[in-house]
């Protein structure tokens, strides 16, 4: 298995792979630009057995929670796990190893964000459209992640799968080729709306992701700062919620 595949799995997923050894600066960028096609690959596991949870009378917002579930044991609990801990400690210039595991902030913006993409991507679901909602969603947030990845390792412990590496050609290949199928899936599926309608949401949930990871990032690390692995994992989440809710509204 290639280097850079091995890296990713290992860091981003929970499958039981060896996490390989010091990897130059190629394999760690193809690494960070193989995590979209994790995050999507992770998400149709996910609406499958949500789609199956539907088919046994499960219900809308029932299928969403459960798809939610999956994503977070696949991946460990780590994203969630990056947002508490962020949210527990100052924005700039904190070092996540210090904070304590859940406090008071950490438990609120967990409960918050899982309510918005459980009720979303629910919406989603009524719609008949869950599962490719919840595909773009995901891959939105982690092409967020993989973007955000191209910073320098704050400490030589990171967990980002592509610190301190180029990658920037293959992440402009996965952004324009979301956009494209963002674009071909609003015009083969509109769900009884106009063309342009769907083609508005899908493409706006890309940008508004995206662009609401590149807020959170601002927000989160000091410039000259290199990312942590718990700011990676709040902006995987956040970006996603964000992608979730443009989809679900109108």
């Amino acid at each position: 298995m290639p280097d850079g595949l091995r890296l990713a799995l290992t860091t981003l997923t929970v499958l039981p792979f060896r996490r390989p050894g010091p990897l130059d600066r190629l394999a760690r960028g193809r690494g960070r630009a193989l995590a979209p096609l994790l995050g999507i690959l992770l998400a149709l596991v996910a609406g499958t057995a949500a789609y199956l949870v539907r088919v046994l009378g499960g219900g809308d917002l029932l299928a969403a929670v459960v798809a939610l579930a999956i994503l977070a044991a696949l991946t460990r609990g780590m994203h969630l796990e990056g947002l508490a801990r962020l949210a527990d400690g100052p924005a700039k210039g904190h070092d996540p190893t210090t904070a304590a595991p859940l406090g008071p902030r950490g438990t609120v913006a967990l409960v918050l964000l899982l309510l918005l993409q459980a009720a979303a991507l629910a919406r989603g679901y009524v719609d008949h459209r869950g599962t490719a909602c919840l595909v773009l969603a995901v891959a939105t947030g982690w092409l967020a992640a993989a973007w955000a990845g191209g910073r320098p390792a704050a400490t030589t412990g990171s967990r980002a799968p592509g610190a301190g590496t180029s990658g920037q050609r293959a992440l402009l290949r996965w952004t324009a080729g979301l956009a494209l199928v963002a674009a071909a899936y609003a015009a083969v599926d509109p769900h009884g709306e106009s063309v342009g309608l769907e083609l508005l949401r899908t493409t706006a949930a890309l940008a508004v992701g995206l662009g609401t990871g590149r807020l959170l990032l601002l927000h989160a690390v000091r410039p000259g700062d290199g990312m942590k692995g718990d700011q990676l994992g709040a902006l995987v989440e956040v970006s996603t919620a964000a992608a979730l809710l443009v989809l679900a509204l109108g």
